[in-house]
């Protein structure tokens, strides 16, 4: 048995276009320049912080977004598969292609976020907590600013 791959004219232009096309589109996922806590400070400083630690100041990493890469690394490259090949057919844009896969990191990140719950809070974070009123003792949700300003932006370039 042979197998005959039939081609359309122009479907070699169509590719390299879509190709050209998907290079020139970047999505981004964190925390942007408008994003601030109300006192001003950014949430991608104290993002970074909660991921990483800080030793000197007594903070234990609460990492979200390595875990997240590491576990839904499979699933992105899936996704981008598919994207890209609704790309060369012609039925997305890339941009659209590019916001789709932004949209699912952003979200599997906030999953991420939501579900740490250790290293428990300290004694002094939790006291701090409760005379603002607030009486959770879960990690990185306190007052909800820093899962509710992760997003993603997709632009071309």
């Amino acid at each position: 048995m042979t197998l005959q791959v039939v081609r359309k004219p122009g479907d070699s232009d169509r590719i390299r276009q879509a190709l050209r096309e998907l290079e020139r589109t970047e999505t981004k996922v964190g925390w942007f320049e408008s994003a601030k806590y109300p006192n001003g400070t950014p949430v991608a400083y104290v993002a970074t912080i909660q991921e990483f630690g800080y030793p000197a100041g007594g903070l234990p990493p609460r990492p979200f977004f390595r875990p997240t890469i590491a576990s839904e690394q499979a699933a992105w490259r899936t996704l981008i598969a598919q994207a890209s090949r609704g790309v060369v057919n012609g039925k997305r844009t890339s941009f659209q292609a590019m916001e789709l896969i932004g949209l699912q990191a952003a979200g599997d990140v906030r999953k991420t976020i939501s579900q740490i719950s250790t290293p428990a809070l300290s004694p002094a974070t939790i006291a701090a907590r409760k005379k603002r009123g607030n009486n959770s003792t879960k990690p990185l949700v306190d007052t909800r600013v820093m899962i509710n300003t992760l997003t993603h932006q997709t632009e071309i370039k």
